[in-house]
């Protein structure tokens, strides 16, 4: 978030970003079939406790070598998360 005491929705969003590589246990012919991506997202506030996510990932799988295939991929992930205030004390009157 970019700010602690939000008082903008553009202050609100979430922004995300990252990177991952698996080295994958699976192997063919002898070559291993390993996988990158970079990714990067929004978290969009919808009320005070909710907000919808939005995901882009795009990534490579596999490799050209030993008549092998490689894939290349683009993921996009869209997902709704809503919270509630669960350990509150309420003062009565």
């Amino acid at each position: 978030l970019p700010a602690r005491d939000p008082k903008s929705y553009l202050e609100r969003v979430a922004y995300r970003g990252g990177f991952a590589y698996n080295a994958s246990y699976l192997q063919l012919n002898g070559h291993p079939i390993n996988e990158w991506f970079v990714s990067g997202g929004l978290g969009l506030p919808l009320g005070l406790q909710s907000r919808i996510d939005i995901g882009l990932q795009y990534g490579v799988r596999g490799t050209l070598s030993n008549s092998l295939q490689k894939d290349t991929f683009l993921r996009l992930s869209v997902s709704l998360s809503a919270s509630e205030a669960w350990f509150l004390t309420i003062e009565e009157d």
